[in-house]
Parts: structure tokens; C-alpha cells; sequence
């Protein structure tokens, strides 16, 4: 897709939403009780389910408040870094597209591969600490984009990143079916995704405005991975002392 014209890039990413829409048309609707509420007791409609979920995940529960927080972190950076990458190497590096799409490429079938590896090997205990783990290397990675100026340390940066996302992903949706009750659980999970890809489009507006102020996109990527850094550690220790005192989290 690197070598092809933009529109084929465009017709692909069309092709594939053509084609999980109609894998979600062969899906069979959910069960509704008789009395008007779902199978969760609940009236039906997506904002009552919005608000049970938030509740549940903000309120009700300390794991998932815990993991929401940093989920909203994760997904901020991930909506501001992936521009400011391409910006990076477009106009820092001055290398032309085709190399744009081998950094993302090889860091795609890096993440297919690590999907396929914890699929067969996963953990199934420690998700905190693996989650905690996961930002700070993220973090990590975008420091060394920062700092470092070559394409082949900022592509083994980058599958670095993408997999430390994977990880985090995988592992708090573990989390969530995990310490969820399963009544619950497909509301928590729309909750938490409505909230996290709310921190995803904050991100990209940020890093519309940063590259709009011109601010230098190795400072912006600097700040950004050494506070991610920071508040992975941060989270690592609070997430310790509270194992301490028998916190399930």
C-alpha cells in the first residue's frame, strides 16, 4: 500500500469496514426478556446501558477505575504520537513514504505475531502489573523516537510500542471479563472503550495544535514518552502498596 496512490490506501481501509459489517450482519440479535428488559435487567436502550456501565466502572469498582485511568492515558498518547510519528520521519528525516509504511507495516506483523504467541501462552494472572509494565514501554519507546534520529531504531521503537499497546489491550480486557459480573460485562466494556477513545481524539487534536504552534516534534515526543514514562512508574508503585494492604488490584 506504501508504493500505491493515496486512494488505494483509502479503498483498502473502506474494503475492510465493508467487511466487518457484514460479518456483524450474520451475528443473531441479543435476547430480550419479556417484560421489556434486556438480560441485564435493564430497560432497553443504549443510554440506559451507557450509565449503568459508567457506573459500574467509575463508581462501583476500583479495578476498573484503576484501569480506565490508564487506558485513557494510553489512548491519548496513541491518538497524538501516531501523526506526530508520521510528521517525525516525513519531515525530520526526510524519508519518503514508502519508508512510512515499512515502519508501520513491520510493527503490524510484529503485533499479529505476539497476538498469536499470547493466544497460545498468556498469562492468566498479574494483569496490573503486566498493564503498569506495558505504559512504561511505551513511554520508553517514544523517548528513544525522540532522541534518536534513525529509521532503524525508530521502526524497532515502534514495533516496541505497538506490542506494549497489544499487551495492555489484551491484558485489561482480561482484567475487565475477569473482576466484571457478567451481566455487566458488555456495558462496562462499551463504557470504558466510549470513554477511551474519547482520550484518543483529545490526542489528536493535541498534536494538531502542537504542530500548529510548531513546537519541535522530538520535544513534543520527549515530554510526552517521559510523562508516560512517569506515570506508568507512578502507577506500578500505587498498584504495589495497595496488593500490600490486600487490594484485589
Amino acid at each position: 500500500v506504501a508504493y500505491a496512490p493515496p486512494e488505494y490506501a483509502v479503498l483498502v481501509n473502506g474494503v475492510s469496514f465493508a467487511v466487518a459489517l457484514a460479518l456483524l450482519f450474520r451475528l443473531a440479535p441479543p435476547a430480550t426478556l419479556t417484560n421489556g428488559a434486556t438480560a441485564g435487567g435493564r430497560p432497553e436502550g443504549w443510554l440506559s446501558d451507557l450509565r449503568t456501565g459508567l457506573r459500574h466502572v467509575f463508581v462501583d469498582s476500583e479495578v476498573t477505575r484503576v484501569g480506565i485511568t490508564m487506558s485513557v492515558v494510553v489512548n491519548l498518547v496513541l491518538g497524538a504520537y501516531e501523526p506526530i510519528l508520521v510528521y517525525r520521519l516525513r519531515s525530520d528525516l526526510a524519508v519518503g513514504a514508502e519508508v512510512v509504511g515499512m515502519v508501520f507495516g513491520v510493527a503490524g506483523v510484529a503485533s499479529v505475531v505476539l497476538a498469536a504467541l499470547l493466544s497460545w501462552r498468556a498469562p492468566a494472572r498479574g494483569f496490573m502489573k503486566i498493564m503498569t509494565c506495558s505504559v512504561v514501554l511505551q513511554g520508553a519507546s517514544v523517548v528513544v523516537i525522540a532522541l534518536v534520529p534513525s529509521v532503524i531504531v525508530i521502526t524497532l521503537a515502534q514495533v516496541v510500542y505497538v506490542s506494549a499497546v497489544l499487551l495492555y489491550t489484551v491484558y485489561w480486557r482480561a482484567l475487565r471479563q475477569t473482576y466484571v459480573p457478567s451481566h455487566l460485562l458488555g456495558r462496562v466494556a462499551g463504557a470504558c472503550r466510549s470513554t477511551a477513545y474519547t482520550g484518543a481524539f483529545l490526542g489528536s487534536v493535541i498534536s494538531a495544535i502542537l504542530l500548529g504552534w510548531s513546537v519541535a516534534v522530538s520535544t513534543t515526543l520527549f515530554v510526552a514518552g517521559g510523562a508516560v514514562m512517569a506515570f506508568g512508574t507512578l502507577m506500578t508503585v500505587h498498584l504495589r502498596n495497595r496488593r500490600k494492604t490486600g487490594s484485589p488490584t
